[in-house]
Parts: C-alpha cells; sequence; structure tokens
C-alpha cells in the first residue's frame, strides 16, 4: 500500500516531507518543505547548506519515515 498523497493535500506549515517529482531524468525523491519566501515547494534547506531550492514540478508527498535507533 503505498502512502504517496496528492501534494495539494500536502501541509504548508514549514514541515518537512518526502517529496516525488519525475523529470527528464527519472523520478526524483527527496525532502522538502513549502517555503512561504519563494511561494513553492523547495528541497530541505539543511540538505543544501543554507540555500533553498525551488521544486515547482513536484506531483506527490508522504511523511518522511522514522530516523533509525541510534546503535
Amino acid at each position: 500500500m503505498s502512502n504517496w498523497q496528492p501534494i495539494e493535500t500536502a501541509p504548508k506549515d514549514g514541515a518537512v516531507v518526502l517529496g516525488y517529482s519525475c523529470d527528464v531524468t527519472g523520478p526524483v525523491f527527496a525532502s522538502m518543505a513549502w517555503s512561504e519566501e519563494l511561494g513553492t515547494w523547495a528541497l530541505e534547506p539543511t540538505a543544501w547548506g543554507d540555500q533553498s531550492w525551488e521544486w515547482p514540478e513536484v506531483t506527490h508527498w508522504m511523511p518522511l519515515p522514522e530516523s533509525p535507533e541510534a546503535e
């Protein structure tokens, strides 16, 4: 069973979620959050230092999985 949901249902409260898009190179999965500043979905800034990258073609989302437990 898939947990993918249409992007229209994704939270826009700054929560980081897993996003899905498909471009000329194939499927793309990345952590992302809604950017009020950009007015679109952006790749999660901590993955790219201080910069956010617009990701306007995202079509689906799902909650991030739980982190693994430390050993």
